[in-house]
Formats: C-alpha cells, structure tokens, sequence
C-alpha cells in the first residue's frame, strides 16, 4: 500500500472516529503499544494502521465463531 493511500486510510479511520466520539460518550481516543487507537472505557476498540497492520478490531468470541462459520 502507498504511503499516501495509508495516510488517507489513516485520516477517514480518524474522522469516523471523532463522530463515534462525540456520539457515544464511552469511547474515547486513547493509546496502544504506542500508537493511537479506540477505546470504550479502559478496553481497546479498533485502531489503523499500526505498523502495516490495517485496521484491528476487536470482536467478540461470538461474533468471531459466527464469521468464522459463515466461511467469511
């Protein structure tokens, strides 16, 4: 992926991110292994693009048989 196509990424994650925030009062803007990322209270949310990683979410056990289970 090209540098300018990850800080776009990057820049949409981010402005998602501030609508998200200033919706839901839970979640804020916070830090990871150095890096910025969601959280809902003390718990990681979702970050990009750390370190070529592209975008981590953090899904339930539920939620992650179930895409499992569909062959996704």
């Amino acid at each position: 992926m090209s540098r300018a196509i990850e800080k776009n990424t990057e820049r949409l994650f981010w402005d998602l991110a501030a609508e998200l925030i200033a919706q839901v009062p839970d979640v804020a803007e916070g830090t990871i292994m150095n890096g910025r990322c969601l959280r809902v209270g003390k718990e990681f949310l979702a970050l990009v693009d750390y370190k070529g990683s592209g975008l981590v979410v953090k899904l339930s056990k539920e939620r992650v048989a179930e895409i499992i289970g569909s062959g996704a």
